[in-house]
């Protein structure tokens, strides 16, 4: 059983880091890439306002649940 815990814990932090970084890296190839369409940015501000706080929940959530840290 807590095998499986810890897959779950290491899968959600994979997720979280993945969350936490994608919106970084898109916003950075969007300011490069000067064709960027009003379409294009319309949709990273709507995902990126979802996927960020989801990576920041699950950072929080492990804290409180004590799996954190030391």
């Amino acid at each position: 059983m807590v095998y499986v815990l810890q897959k779950v814990f290491g899968a959600g932090w994979l997720l979280a880091g993945v969350c936490l970084v994608a919106p970084i890296l898109v916003q950075h190839n969007l300011f490069r890439d000067s064709t960027a369409s009003i379409l294009e940015w319309a949709i990273f501000m709507t995902l990126a306002r979802l996927i960020w706080p989801l990576g920041i929940s699950w950072v929080i959530f492990v804290c409180v649940s004590g799996y954190g840290g030391t």
